[in-house]
C-alpha cells in the first residue's frame, strides 16, 4: 500500500513524457491512467479491490465485519434512524408553519396594500419637504413657517396611516419560520452521533456503514467494488434481519 503513491508518481512522469512525444493521444492516455491509478489506490485503502485480492485488507480504518462489529453498527444506526425520524417530524412541522406564514403574508399584503401605497406617496412628499427645508436653512438660517407646517402635516399623516393600518391589518406575520430556523444554530451530524453510539471513530463507522450498504445493494443484484471475506458474508447473511429496518437509511 505504501508503494502506491510512488507508482502514481512514476505513472505521472511517464505520462508527461508521452505528452512531449505525442500531445494529442498522450493527454487522453494520461488522464485514463491517472484515473485508474487513483481508483486502485482508493480500492486498496478501503479493501475494495476484489479482482486483486480474494479478501479485503483489514486495518484500523477498515474493520472486519463480525457479530460484534454489526452490533456496534446497529447501535449507531438506531441513533441515526431516531435522528432521521426527528428531522422528518421537524420538516413536516416547518412546512406547515411555512404554509401558514405564506397564507398570512398574502392576507396581510391584501389588507395593507391601500395603506402602503399612501405611505409611499407620503414618504416621497416628506423627502421633498426635507430637501426644501435644508435649502431654506442654508440660505436664510431658518426654515420657513410654510415648509415647517408642511413637514409637520406630512409626518402626522404618515403616523395616522400607520396606526390605521395596524388597527385593521395587525403588525404582520413577521419573519419566515425558515429565517428563525437559520438563526437556531448549526445542525447536528447524525453519522457522528451514530459513530459515538457505536464506540467507533467517525472514519471507522463511515467505512463500516458504507461496506454494509454495498452488501445490501449486492443482494439486489447490483454489483459493487467492495470485497468481503467469506466469514463476513456469512455474518451479514445471518444478521440480515437486524439490518433490514435500516435499509432506507443505508441505501435508499
Amino acid at each position: 500500500m505504501r508503494q502506491l503513491p510512488r507508482l502514481l508518481h512514476v505513472a505521472l512522469l511517464s505520462g508527461a513524457a508521452l505528452v512531449l512525444l505525442a500531445p494529442d493521444t498522450a493527454h487522453a492516455q494520461l488522464g485514463g491512467l491517472r484515473r485508474r491509478m487513483e481508483e486502485r489506490m482508493s480500492k486498496a485503502v478501503l479493501g475494495e479491490d476484489a479482482k486483486s485480492s480474494a479478501t479485503p485488507t483489514f486495518s484500523d480504518r477498515v474493520l472486519e465485519i463480525s457479530d460484534a462489529r454489526l452490533e456496534q453498527l446497529v447501535k449507531g444506526l438506531r441513533v441515526e434512524a431516531a435522528d432521521a425520524e426527528k428531522r422528518e417530524r421537524e420538516n413536516k412541522a416547518m412546512d406547515a408553519k411555512a404554509a401558514e406564514h405564506e397564507k398570512a403574508q398574502e392576507a396581510y399584503g391584501k389588507c395593507s396594500a391601500p395603506y402602503t401605497k399612501q405611505m409611499m406617496d407620503m414618504t416621497g412628499k416628506l423627502m421633498a419637504f426635507g430637501i426644501l427645508a435644508k435649502r431654506e436653512e442654508s440660505k436664510t438660517g431658518k426654515i420657513s413657517p410654510a415648509t415647517n407646517d408642511s413637514l409637520t402635516a406630512a409626518t402626522a399623516r404618515m403616523t395616522k396611516l400607520k396606526d390605521e393600518m395596524v388597527a385593521k391589518c395587525g403588525e404582520g406575520p413577521g419573519d419566515s419560520p425558515f429565517d428563525a430556523m437559520k438563526e437556531g444554530g448549526e445542525s447536528s451530524d447524525p453519522e457522528s452521533a451514530g459513530a459515538k453510539a457505536a464506540g467507533l471513530t467517525r472514519e471507522q463507522y463511515a467505512v463500516l456503514r458504507e461496506r454494509v450498504a454495498a452488501w445490501l445493494q449486492s443482494r439486489d443484484g447490483k454489483t459493487g467494488q467492495y470485497a468481503f471475506a467469506a466469514g463476513e458474508r456469512a455474518t451479514l447473511e445471518k444478521r440480515a434481519g437486524d439490518l433490514a429496518p435500516f435499509r432506507k437509511l443505508l441505501v435508499d
